[in-house]
């Protein structure tokens, strides 16, 4: 029972996988169906009509295709653009504009001015002044060596940051952009393909009604 359940379930998943080839198979099959049982034989007023659906549904399809790339390009639909269009036509009387006054707000970034003693000595100081001196300013420049290496270890740090973000924000961008061509060129290939297949069916039975009918006739 475990082996038919699965080759039931792999078969039902291999059929749905080529529901593109059997589904335009089946909706032209399910329309001339349905105009079947509204009236046997098939006479040349249906078999029309029934042309006149398949023709609707291609066109159908090439609707939503374009509908598909103007979201994917943002472009205003025709609807929206009669709307533009409608609300700038010209007035009689001019309407009241709103003027808003905007602040614009400058900052200057200036940078930390830090104050580092320098000390100095007279002519006539003795050798441990002398030597005092020289022991303070030594340690104002090791402060002033050390501040400078902390402050570019940390500009190294915010530029290998800065660099990191601008890389992953790049194959971001990138990967999306990959995806809308992939999107604009055969992203709805298999539906514009099922319009062209009704397309193709509802001109052969728009064009010759009267040779389908009679050869369903002597069909069935």
């Amino acid at each position: 029972m475990n082996k038919v359940g699965r080759f039931v379930t792999a078969f039902t998943r291999w059929i749905l996988e080529a529901w593109r080839v059997w589904c335009p198979i089946l909706v032209v099959a399910l329309v001339l169906g349905v105009a079947s049982l509204l009236a046997y034989p098939l006479s040349e007023r249906l078999i029309r009509l029934s042309g006149l659906t398949f023709q609707l549904l291609g066109i159908a399809t090439v609707i939503a295709g374009l509908q598909g790339r103007r979201r994917l390009f943002n472009r205003p639909s025709l609807l929206e653009s009669i709307r533009t269009w409608f609300r700038g036509r010209p007035r009689w009387r001019p309407q009241s504009q709103t003027v808003a006054a905007t602040g614009v707000a400058v900052g200057i970034s200036v940078g930390n001015a830090k104050a580092y003693g320098w000390r100095g000595v007279v002519a006539n100081a003795s050798v441990e002044d002398r030597l005092t001196t020289l022991e303070a300013n030594v340690a104002t420049v090791r402060r002033r060596q050390e501040e400078t290496v902390d402050e570019l270890w940390k500009a190294n740090a915010n530029v290998s940051n800065a660099v990191a973000k601008e890389r992953t924000e790049r194959t971001s961008a990138i990967s999306g952009l990959r995806v809308q061509v992939d999107n604009l060129g055969a992203g709805s290939l298999h539906i514009e393909m099922m319009g062209v297949y009704w397309l193709i069916a509802g001109t052969v039975l728009a064009t010759v009604p009267a040779e389908l009918a009679v050869l369903l006739d002597g069909l069935w």
